[in-house]
């Protein structure tokens, strides 16, 4: 069945005059009218450093890997657009032994970041092959260019578990203090990638610039 589809599709191209024939078309790695799930990773945070440690009384580590999704239909052979979804947390915690006692008072900040947009792409390996620059690189390469209009939402809370002297019964007293807070703001990202097709409908991507939570994004991509 899907070949049928494919194939009514480059019947259509070729009657409206595109400049590569029916075979190309068929094993190019992007054509119009797929549909593209992207799960991409970004190995490095952005915005708030990219380390994770662990020191005496202090560490820092994530909540949540910083993972993107992202689901495309493409209008022609050259464009994509879609919805994409992003989320990423990290925490920061430490403790404050207080001297002479064994009493250890016990902080932590927990931050949670939420994408929400429409990513659009331009598919330009089959231009490539067009016009001569490259030879058959469309074929299991899609290059790409993207931009992603939308919104990031910023959340964190604090915990902290205090020890307070009360010099009326000569006694450490705890008190634990909760706080939280969110923001949001608009957003305008650019980045660049490639996918590799190892099958038809299964293939890996890697994308430099802001895609996801970091400069870099790797992932896997689903046609379906």
């Amino acid at each position: 069945m899907k070949k049928l589809i494919y194939s009514t599709v480059l019947l259509f191209v070729a009657a409206l005059g595109n400049h590569l024939n029916a075979q190309e078309t068929e094993v190019s790695s992007f054509n119009t009218g797929d549909n593209l799930l992207n799960i991409g990773i970004s190995p490095f945070t952005y915005a708030y450093g990219s380390a994770y440690y662990s020191y005496t009384n202090y560490s820092a580590g994530m909540t949540m890997p910083p993972v993107t999704v992202n689901l495309q239909h493409g209008f022609n052979d050259f464009v994509s657009a879609g919805l994409t979804y992003g989320r990423f947390g990290r925490y920061y915690k430490w403790e404050n032994p207080i001297y002479g006692t064994s009493y250890i008072e016990k902080y932590k900040s927990t931050y949670t970041y939420s994408l929400f947009g429409v990513v659009g792409e331009f598919h330009y390996a089959k231009l490539l092959d067009e016009i001569g620059f490259t030879d058959g690189i469309s074929e299991k390469a899609d290059l790409y260019v993207g931009v992603i209009i939308g919104a990031l939402q910023s959340k964190w809370k604090d915990k902290n578990q205090e020890y307070i002297y009360n010099y009326t019964t000569s006694q450490y007293e705890l008190r634990v203090m909760e706080s939280s807070s969110s923001s949001s703001g608009g957003i305008f990202r650019s980045y660049a990638g490639g996918r590799y097709y190892f099958s038809p409908n299964f293939g890996g991507f890697i994308e430099m610039g802001y895609s996801g939570f970091g400069y870099l994004t790797l992932g896997l991509t689903f046609k379906m």
